[in-house]
C-alpha cells in the first residue's frame, strides 16, 4: 500500500472484521486459521486500491500500487530487490504451498485456489 497510515487503518479494519467474523471460521474445513486471516487481509487491501483509483488524486499504476508524486530514484530498485526477495522465498517454499501463494497474488479467490488444486471448495 505504500502509505503508513493506509496500511495501519486497514491492519485495525483487518483484526476488526477477523473479530466480528470469528463465529464464521470453521477449522474442520481443513484451512489455517493464517489463510482465513490472510483471505480478510487480501479483500481488504483489494478493496482500498480499487477505492484508490476511484479517487483522482491518487494515481496508481498498472500493476496497482501507488505512484509517487515525488518518487525517489531508488523506488524502482527497490521494488526489484522486493520481487527477487519474494521470488526466492517463493523458491524454497514446497507444493502445495508455493502455488497456492502464488495463485493468491494472482488474485484468485480461495475457492478458484482449492478447485485448481483439486480440494474440496470451502461453500
Amino acid at each position: 500500500m505504500r502509505r503508513p497510515d493506509i496500511v495501519e487503518d486497514i491492519g485495525q479494519d483487518v483484526f476488526l472484521s477477523a473479530y466480528q467474523s470469528l463465529g464464521n471460521f470453521d477449522e474442520n474445513r481443513g484451512v489455517p486459521f493464517s489463510a482465513w486471516l490472510f483471505t480478510i487481509a487480501r479483500n481488504r487491501c483489494i478493496t482500498e486500491i480499487r477505492k484508490m483509483k476511484k479517487r483522482p488524486d491518487a494515481p496508481l499504476r498498472d500493476d496497482g500500487t501507488l505512484v509517487e508524486k515525488d518518487s525517489h530514484p531508488g523506488d524502482q530498485f527497490e521494488r526489484k530487490e522486493r520481487r527477487k526477495m519474494l521470488e526466492d522465498a517463493l523458491g524454497i517454499l514446497d507444493e502445495p504451498f508455493r502455488s497456492t501463494i502464488i495463485n493468491s497474488l494472482e488474485g484468485l479467490s480461495i475457492n478458484d485456489i482449492a478447485r485448481k488444486a483439486d480440494c474440496r471448495s470451502i461453500p
